[in-house]
């Protein structure tokens, strides 16, 4: 119960817990509902060796649809490519002094080397693992990081609050 009441204020007060990642806002459609709307994508990362930018693109921000959960079947406007592509050559042409730091050359990957477009396909991946040791409190630690990094400070508590009461009970 005290769990609950701490995980609602950190979501009350997520506005005032430092973030990892600058917030990065954009109008996406969900393929799924077709509905839109204003999501934090956090960070895009290209990776260096990509053949095609928009094909190659994964955010550290977390997001799920608001109308019907989904987590990865998004239809992306024009603006999120070319603000992409807007931030690379602006960083090409300050020789890397730029202050906009929503787009980078880089690769998430988690901890066995995965890598996924979206923090959602992460959470997914983390999740099957723990269908399958769900007492393993190193992955718990990772998914709170996970969590963390992506922008929901509420979730990570809970995921660490877990990953610790596993460690303590060993």
């Amino acid at each position: 119960m005290v769990a609950r009441k701490i995980r609602n204020e950190i979501y009350k007060s997520k506005d005032q817990v430092n973030r990892n990642f600058p917030e990065n806002h954009f109008m996406l459609t969900c393929k799924s509902c077709g509905r839109k709307g204003k999501y934090n994508v956090g960070i895009m990362l290209i990776h260096p060796n990509a053949e095609k930018i928009t094909e190659n693109i994964q955010t550290t921000g977390y997001f799920r649809c608001k109308h019907c959960n989904n987590a990865r079947n998004w239809e992306f406007p024009q603006e999120f490519f070319m603000r992409a592509i807007a931030s690379l050559l602006a960083k090409s042409i300050d020789m890397g002094s730029s202050s906009d730091n929503i787009c980078e050359f880089g690769k998430n990957q988690l901890y066995d080397g995965s890598s996924h477009t979206f923090i959602s396909d992460g959470e997914e991946h983390l999740l099957s693992q723990l269908e399958q040791d769900p007492l393993n409190s190193f992955i718990w630690n990772r998914l709170g990081n996970l969590y963390e990094k992506g922008g929901r400070p509420e979730l990570a508590a809970s995921a660490f609050e877990h990953s610790l009461a596993l460690d303590f009970f060993k």
